[in-house]
């Protein structure tokens, strides 16, 4: 019995050590969130970020997606030096 409880210990510190290695995205200093107002009155909250003089990428997600779907690029440091990125969320 005690055997299994100090295994148990030993995997649970070995867990934690692990999930502490994993990087956490926080939102860049740089970016801005407001909302927009649509057609109808309808409040649309924006994420903004990068020189609003480049070209700007909308990123968008559909019905059945979520912004899961481009966060690699949402936080790709390069991108947001070459372009002004704009995310619709719902």
């Amino acid at each position: 019995m005690n055997l299994i409880k100090i295994l148990t210990i030993i995997s649970c510190f070995f867990f934690k050590v692990i999930i502490a290695q994993v990087p956490i995205y926080t939102f860049p200093i740089e970016t801005v969130n407001y909302y927009v107002n649509g057609g109808n009155g309808i409040q649309i909250y924006v994420e903004e970020k990068g020189n609003t003089e480049k070209t700007t990428i909308l990123f968008t997600s559909d019905y059945m997606s979520s912004r899961q779907s481009w966060h690699p690029l949402w936080y790709d440091a390069e991108l947001g030096e070459k372009f002004h990125l704009i995310s619709r969320t719902k």
